[in-house]
């Protein structure tokens, strides 16, 4: 639980926080539908997170992951970063800058980067609740999912 309360710690938001349109169940405000799903999922399978928490806020150049997770069995913290328009090319290449910008910190897609991605013919979906079931289990639950059964969710 040490690790639980340092990681509740009051935190900056993002200076740059304009145009956040969704209530979430925990009462923030964020940019879209999609993260409106992950945000209001995490709170119900009981995962702390934090929504656009600074990370290397000693650093001159702060990268706002969309969501701090943390697995409370563990006590390792998971980045997940939701890319929603990734039909647009312009807004792909960025997506593609921010993946490798935080393989630059030491920090992995698969590892302690979950990305979920989508494109207007497929909208993120229910199908997440196993990533997270998987990946963040709540305290007091049982892991629900082999890491295997990840691949499900991507369409065939």
């Amino acid at each position: 639980e040490e690790v639980y309360k340092e990681f509740m710690e009051t935190y900056e938001g993002n200076p740059r926080d304009q145009g956040n349109f969704y209530e979430t169940d925990n009462g923030e405000m964020v940019k879209s539908k999609s993260e409106l799903i992950i945000a209001n999922m995490l709170k119900k399978f009981n995962v702390p997170y934090f929504y656009e928490r600074p990370l290397n806020p000693m650093e001159q150049y702060k990268m706002f992951p969309d969501f701090t997770c943390l697995n409370r069995r563990t006590g390792k913290t998971y980045y997940w970063e939701h890319f929603g328009l990734m039909d647009n090319s312009e807004y792909s290449f960025n997506a593609i800058c921010r993946i490798r910008n935080y393989a630059a910190m030491g920090i992995q897609l698969g590892s302690e980067l979950i990305a979920s991605f989508e494109v207007s013919k497929l909208p993120l979906s229910g199908t997440i609740d196993s990533a997270v079931l998987t990946l963040l289990p709540p305290a007091s639950e049982p892991v629900m999912a082999p890491v295997s059964s990840l691949s499900r969710m991507i369409p065939q």
